[in-house]
């Protein structure tokens, strides 16, 4: 019998796209504010230290759900 505490794959799954699809959306939507429009209470240089960690997240994740699409969406991300 297994266990009834843990989840299914198939809820890990919907799970895990939802996450991945919302932290894309605000990656996108940070670095589009970062790079297209001035912030006014922080300087330029603050305002591009903050872009450049957006930018590494963004291309982590792209990683990510590339890995999680090549092994069929069987594998968790950490």
């Amino acid at each position: 019998m297994g266990d009834s505490s843990s989840p299914t794959p198939e809820l890990l799954q919907s799970v895990l796209e939802i996450l991945l699809e919302d932290f894309e959306y605000w990656f996108a939507r940070s670095r589009e504010l970062l790079q297209n429009d001035i912030v006014s209470f922080i300087s330029d240089q603050e305002q591009c230290d903050l872009l450049n960690p957006i930018n590494q997240a963004q291309a982590e994740l792209s990683r990510s759900k590339m890995l999680f699409t090549a092994t069929g969406k069987q594998v968790g991300i950490n």
